[in-house]
């Protein structure tokens, strides 16, 4: 009920803003007044019979845009995330500065598509390619950069690179400016990154176990259910412990999507067979 309200006051406020540029437009025409006055009151009747739709459009954009994130986090499907962000790419001028930042945002994106779908070479050289353009102080967009390209030197197996970066990252961390919410969703990232830096680096440890289901029982949202069920299964099957590893991994599977994760708890529950 509150939403039909809220919807149906918003159509009407709309409407009659129109009506009211609209009207005025007109009513400026048939005046007698100098040239310059003529001109900013148009465009004042400009303004308010089309910010609407400007309104209307930032709206559409926001939902396009919580749909596609929605689909990768909880469908564990990126391909919506991956056209979406190149559709935008496309309608931005590349000569037009003031785009640069969104420009930045959806190249991210691309690349954070490509990691999950498994295109790992395509998601580096997506990167490789932004980070010339990152902004020399620290920022949100520098930050998530460098987050994001750490957690894709795991799975290329680059430990080296993801601790420079991962070290960036906290440095960065430390130094943007960020909502209390926003803070603390990439303090979590970060702990993931350094769980699977250490899991990269000593692999599946009792401690990286321990790390592990700590991660699983805070995540936020169903691809990190996904990856941190393969890396228990992965654990799991160090110790011997092949029926809890075979459930684990069949739930990555099971909810895994399009991701590469599940392609991999595919390959490791192909080989619990031969433990058979």
């Amino acid at each position: 009920m509150a939403r039909w309200v809220c919807r149906n006051y918003l159509k009407g406020v709309i409407l009659i803003e129109i009506v009211a540029g609209v009207a005025l437009i007109a009513y400026l025409i048939k005046q007698d007044m100098s040239f310059p006055l003529y001109m900013f009151n148009i465009l004042a009747g400009l303004l308010l019979a089309l910010a609407p739709w400007a309104f209307l459009m930032s709206i559409c954009t926001q939902k396009v845009s919580r749909a596609v994130v929605r689909s990768l986090d909880e469908d564990c499907d990126p391909e919506p995330l991956l056209d979406h962000s190149r559709e935008m790419l496309r309608q931005y001028d590349k000569k037009d500065k003031r785009r640069g930042a969104a420009v930045l945002f959806y190249r991210l994106n691309e690349a954070t598509a490509l990691q999950c779908l498994g295109r790992l070479e395509e998601a580096l050289d997506c990167l490789d390619r932004l980070e010339p353009k990152l902004p020399a102080k620290p920022t949100l967009i520098g930050l998530t950069y460098w987050n994001n390209r750490s957690a894709l030197c795991f799975d290329l197996g680059k430990g080296e690179e993801m601790a420079r970066g991962l070290d960036r990252t906290e440095r960065l961390l430390s130094e943007v400016h960020l909502a209390p919410s926003q803070r603390e969703m990439y303090q979590f990232s970060l702990r993931i990154n350094r769980c699977t830096q250490r899991f990269l680096e000593d692999g599946p440890t009792e401690a990286a176990e321990r790390e592990y289901q700590y991660l699983l029982a805070h995540a936020a949202n169903q691809r990190q259910r996904v990856s941190f069920h393969s890396a228990l299964g992965q654990c799991a099957m160090a110790r011997g412990a092949f029926d809890e590893a075979r459930e684990h991994l069949s739930f990555a599977v099971q909810h895994g999507g399009k991701l590469f994760t599940k392609r991999r708890a595919e390959g490791l529950l192909a080989e619990l067979e031969t433990y058979r």
